[in-house]
Formats: C-alpha cells, structure tokens, sequence
C-alpha cells in the first residue's frame, strides 16, 4: 500500500532548518498516515503550520518482519513444488 517516492524540500520557505537541496527518496506522510498512524508525527512549526514526519526506523522493523513473512511463503513454496515434482518424477517412472 504505500508506494516510495521522490521529492526536493522547499528550502526557500524553510532556510533555518538548512535542509539538503538535492533529490529525496522516501515515503509520504500522509500515505503512511492512512495504514500506520502511529509512525507520523504532526509537528508546528514557526509559522504556525502543521507538518508531518515519519519515524523511519520504525519502518525498518516492519520491513524485517515482512520479509520473514514473505519468505515463509516463499519456503513453503518450494517445499510444495518439490513434492509435486517428485510426484511427477515417480509418475514417470511408472510409465
């Protein structure tokens, strides 16, 4: 559900922060908001605006753990597809 994405900061209108000019890759808050609003911090700033963050190592634990998801499935596959060509294997022999 949430989809990376490249970005510049508005340097001109937040000069005090000293925020970097070149290219930014990462995740939008208000996506991230939608699926994990416990990782997105509202913060006010000096003009009175209300800006979001993401607290990005939070992210990377539920990466790790959907990669261990992901690659349960991924095992269970291959034992799957080892039993069927064995099965297959032995059919064959049969002939």
């Amino acid at each position: 559900q949430l989809i990376p994405n490249t970005y510049k900061f508005n340097i001109e209108k937040f000069d005090e922060l000293n925020l970097p000019e070149n290219t930014q890759y990462g995740l939008m808050a208000q996506a991230v908001e939608k699926v994990l609003p416990e990782i997105v911090a509202n913060t006010k700033m000096g003009n009175n605006e209300i800006y979001k963050s993401i607290n990005y190592n939070a992210i990377i634990s539920i990466l790790v753990a959907a990669l261990n998801e992901q690659q349960n499935v991924i095992d269970k596959q291959e034992e799957s597809m080892e039993s069927i060509l064995k099965r297959l294997e032995k059919l064959e022999q049969e002939k």
